[in-house]
């Protein structure tokens, strides 16, 4: 009689998770600048802090790293309006720290339901965050964002 195993103790995916984000924070560590340094599990994943030695500025890139497979993701994926609710939050408790985002997946681009433009949402944002788009007024980056997430 072969063993039969309860899937839902199943550790596996965890523990890959934790790999990939080790993984990560080594590279984050490797590429580092003389004025960088990182911080794990500081309410992201990683963050990494450049400080201005002149005025004590300092600027943050946080990063949330998910590992998964199988699945894909749309901004309309609760994970993915979480990292943006949590962006939100970052930014009203450090008004005065320039603050840098990355959600850093394996997950697919997925397609959201009902949209209507030529890529799937994320791909759109991605153009629009490297400056493919320009807007003439109809929509501003703010204003595409809002109406994504309202849907």
């Amino acid at each position: 009689m072969d063993f039969v195993s309860n899937s839902a103790r199943d550790a596996g995916p965890t523990i890959a998770g934790f790999f990939y984000q080790v993984n990560m924070s080594i590279l984050r560590w490797i590429d580092l600048g003389p004025s960088q340094r990182i911080e794990l599990e500081c309410g992201e994943d990683i963050y990494t802090v450049e400080s201005d030695g002149e005025n004590g500025a300092e600027k943050r890139l946080l990063e949330q790293l998910k590992l998964r497979s199988g699945r894909s993701l749309t901004l309309r994926s609760v994970e993915a309006l979480e990292a943006l609710a949590n962006r939100c939050l970052h930014v009203e408790q450090n008004p005065d720290t320039q603050l840098l985002f990355r959600y850093l997946t394996t997950a697919a681009i997925g397609v959201e339901t009902d949209w209507t433009g030529a890529e799937p949402g994320i791909a759109t944002w991605q153009a629009i965050r490297e400056g493919e788009y320009l807007f003439s007024g109809a929509y501003s980056r703010s204003r595409l964002s809002r109406r994504t997430v309202s849907r």
